[in-house]
């Protein structure tokens, strides 16, 4: 009997410590875990560097100038592509400010640019070719006259080509559009604006043989009655670093009623390619 008690009594004491053990690692196992976390910054919230101003240095290596609005026939009657009047040295340098720090920008600076043309060679029976040029016949009255080479060059001289240039420094205007907002030379842009050209030079070039050998010129520099001004809206479309331009004058090329005959109404009109250096 005596067994029977103490073999209950221990059962009884062991079955409590199991019991208790069970309790104790149960309360470790869901006992909540302290984890420190940190605040996640939303992207848009991210910190972006200002949108600078920007240089553009630009160079117009290929191009050709054409007389719009002229009378039948032509008072000036020049080519409509000419391979020596193709290539250019135009420059402009503008400095673009960002307008709202956003992808526009206006545009200021300065530049050279000319307009060049040539006159055509006329065949006359027999297969002699003449050339015209610009000649100051009076003060106030510029004519486009036959070149005689034996008077105007001397014996022995044959023409190969005639042409008549106008440079210009300009003031330039422009609003501008870059596709890529933080790299402006990158991607697409666009622009539209205003050249104010003041004219600094105007010549013209005939070129010839003498006695067989080719390279002669006869240069002759003056105002020709040339307008003092050349004001003209100008427009732009490029990817990059390069582009196509052109530039419509609103004002005419000689002053009223000092040109050739019908030429009041005469405007240039150019285009050309460019590249940005900067």
């Amino acid at each position: 009997m005596k067994n029977k008690v103490a073999s209950l009594l221990l059962l009884f004491m062991a079955s409590h410590s199991v019991h208790s053990v069970n309790v104790t690692v149960s309360e470790d196992i869901v006992q909540p875990a302290i984890v420190e976390t940190q605040e996640v910054v939303p992207v848009d919230d991210a910190y972006v560097s200002p949108i600078e101003n920007y240089f553009s240095l630009t160079a117009e290596f290929l191009g050709m100038d054409y007389l719009l609005n002229q009378a039948n026939p032509a008072p000036l009657p020049v080519k409509k592509i000419d391979f020596w009047c193709m290539f250019r040295a135009n420059t402009a340098i503008l400095y673009a400010i960002r307008i709202n720090q956003s992808r526009f920008a206006f545009c200021a600076g300065i530049g050279r640019s000319s307009l060049s043309y040539s006159f055509p060679p006329t065949t006359h029976s027999g297969g002699e070719k003449t050339y015209k040029t610009l000649k100051r016949a009076s003060k106030s009255h510029t004519a486009c006259q036959q070149i005689d080479n034996v008077i105007q060059l001397g014996d022995g001289t044959e023409i190969t080509e005639s042409s008549f240039t106008i440079s210009y420094f300009d003031v330039l205007l422009r609003f501008r559009f870059n596709s890529v907002l933080n790299e402006p030379k990158e991607g697409f842009h666009t622009w539209l604006g205003m050249k104010f050209g003041f004219r600094v030079g105007s010549s013209t070039t005939i070129g010839y043989s003498e006695h067989g050998e080719s390279g002669a010129s006869l240069v002759r520099c003056g105002s020709f009655n040339l307008n003092r001004t050349h004001i003209a809206i100008q427009a732009g479309l490029g990817y990059g670093r390069f582009g196509l331009t052109g530039a419509y004058g609103l004002n005419p090329l000689f002053d009223k009623g000092q040109g050739p005959n019908s030429s009041d109404v005469v405007r240039p009109l150019s285009i050309g390619f460019y590249v940005d250096l900067l």
